[in-house]
């Protein structure tokens, strides 16, 4: 899905919980795929779906205004002349640690224009493409905690380290 870079960030934050559309998805859709348009025109992450609701713009704007991270003249501009709205319940979130461009996936799918389907062999290579976190047992999660917590007090030329772990 096709979504302004703002947007998609107020998503992967956790701010935005509805995504406002025209049209609502196929219902066996269950997850969707984040498309940071231009700029970054990137696969940036993905979150499930969990809901649709459709109404009149009006009424989807009253009952998720707080919920949508968009200023009220930018939603009358994007529904008007439209009767009915779509709204996309966001469920959990996943950001990507690395964003991918479309033209490293084969065959490269083209960009899409509001939203497109991807087949799993396209979502596939998009999440084979990140790196994994590497997976602790309790005791040596402690361990690497106790670590990180002294480690974090210290810093080496000014870098201080973010605390991910990747394999």
């Amino acid at each position: 899905m096709a979504i302004h870079p703002r947007y998609a960030e107020a998503i992967l934050a956790g701010k935005k919980r509805i995504e406002f559309r025209k049209r609502p998805l196929a219902p066996d859709v269950q997850t969707v795929v984040i498309y940071a348009t231009s700029p970054l025109k990137s696969v940036v992450g993905e979150f499930s779906v969990s809901g649709i609701v459709q109404g009149t713009p009006q009424e989807l704007w009253k009952a998720y205004r707080s919920v949508g991270c968009i200023e009220a003249g930018a939603y009358r501009n994007y529904y008007e002349g439209s009767a009915s709205a779509a709204g996309i319940m966001v469920g959990e979130v996943w950001r990507y640690r690395e964003p991918m461009p479309l033209t490293r996936m084969i065959p490269s799918p083209a960009v899409p224009q509001s939203f497109t389907y991807v087949d799993e062999n396209v979502l596939s290579q998009i999440r084979d493409a990140q790196p994994q976190q590497l997976s602790l047992c309790d005791k040596c999660l402690e361990l690497l905690f106790a670590a990180w917590k002294i480690a974090s007090n210290l810093s080496v030329r000014g870098h201080r380290c973010d605390g991910a772990l990747l394999v």
